[in-house]
């Protein structure tokens, strides 16, 4: 997987509070949800407790994510985001289209109502989709470590 951004350790747990951010920011307090926004919502609160778990895990001496066959620290973080994905450049580009609709709305109305009717519908359909992979792939790596 060609990434594009480089990951370093503190990524998991600057990501997870970035996830949380937007969440807070742009889907909650709207009174007309839908059940896929929040499903999406939902999908975005998975990931960010994921990668905080993850980030929990790598501060374990005992680690089974992050075992002591990966040579340096670097190695063992690729290892990760080789199996989770590029979370990373799925944030920036939720970050950079829900911050267009916003600026787009000026700040009035529902950003999800916004995004259902915006030109980038497929857009958000595929950071839909790459947030529950994300997610899932984190649950599956954890898990990994659980039956180990």
């Amino acid at each position: 997987m060609a990434l594009k951004h480089d990951y370093v350790f503190a990524d998991f747990i600057a990501s997870s509070k970035h996830t949380s951010q937007l969440v807070q920011f742009y889907f909650t307090g709207l009174h007309e949800t839908t059940p896929e926004y929040g499903e999406f919502a939902n999908n975005l609160l998975i990931l960010a407790i994921g990668l905080e778990q993850i980030n929990d895990e790598g501060q374990n001496e005992n680690s089974v994510i992050f075992d002591d066959n990966d040579d340096d620290d670097y190695s063992a973080v690729l290892d990760v985001v080789n199996r989770i994905g590029d979370f990373k450049q799925t944030l920036f580009d939720l970050d950079k289209l829900l911050r267009k609709l916003w600026s787009e709305n000026r700040g009035r109305g529902n950003v999800w109502e916004k995004l259902k009717r915006s030109e980038d519908v497929v857009e958000v359909r595929r950071l839909q989709v790459l947030v529950k992979q994300h997610a899932r792939m984190i649950q599956k790596t954890l898990n990994r470590k659980i039956q180990m």
